[in-house]
């Protein structure tokens, strides 16, 4: 069964339309057909395209015993594997990023849309000034334009209680294999040799996660 296109304007869209945008600039103009995502991210922050605020550059709770990567940089990475599942990026290799004729064309179809006003770019919170701009330059800041919800990220903010419970069921019930696996699968992060055990740390750090895994499956199903 073919994947839904993702909505330009939806949290996991804005950021698909930002990746294929760079990956396009930089096979059009700069004649890269593939990329490394170090050099998709280096482009993307060089334009200054996504609005990058203090929460972006924490780490998801996965990424702090590993990369300690950025979140908008694991936006960009989900991004991509979007994209490949929907043939709009390939898949040479595993860091190859390399836009496909579907994608500069599902890109360009965007571009004229919002250009001429038909997609408007003031939902798109995620997106910056400039990006804004360069998708449609009639554009001007307006106190119409989406904000960025304040709990945009769920596990930044005080772990709720359903998901601490829930950390201590996973712990007692000896489940966190299967759920690990459940997030590995989802968020393409592994969580290494990290068992989780019944301290206050570890239930706490393993209801982030659950946060997280809420959080990825939300975008994956776009709901918004």
């Amino acid at each position: 069964m073919a994947l839904p296109e993702l909505y330009y304007a939806s949290p996991r869209g804005q950021v698909a339309v930002v990746l294929l945008a760079a990956l396009r600039d930089l096979y059009v103009n700069d004649g890269w057909r593939n990329v490394t995502k170090r050099q998709a991210i280096g482009f993307i922050s060089r334009k200054h395209w996504f609005t990058v605020k203090p929460e972006d550059q924490e780490p998801y709770p996965s990424q702090h015993a590993a990369s300690g990567e950025p979140r908008w940089h694991t936006l960009i990475a989900w991004a991509r594997k979007d994209s490949v599942l929907r043939d709009l990026v390939s898949y040479e290799a595993r860091d190859a990023w390399g836009i496909t004729r579907s994608g500069r064309d599902a890109f360009d179809r965007c571009h004229s849309l919002c250009r001429s006003g038909t997609q408007p770019v003031g939902p798109c919170f995620l997106w910056s000034e400039a990006f804004k701009g360069f998708m449609c330059p009639d554009w001007s800041p307006s106190s119409s334009d989406a904000r960025r919800p304040r709990q945009f990220y769920r596990d930044i903010w005080t772990v709720s209680e359903k998901y601490i419970r829930k950390a201590e069921q996973i712990i007692t019930t000896g489940t966190w294999s299967e759920f690990a696996a459940n997030y590995r699968e989802l968020t393409g992060e592994g969580v290494g040799h990290w068992i989780p055990g019944r301290s206050e740390q570890d239930v706490e750090r393993l209801g982030r996660m659950l946060c997280e895994y809420v959080e990825a499956k939300a975008w994956r199903d776009m709901g918004l």
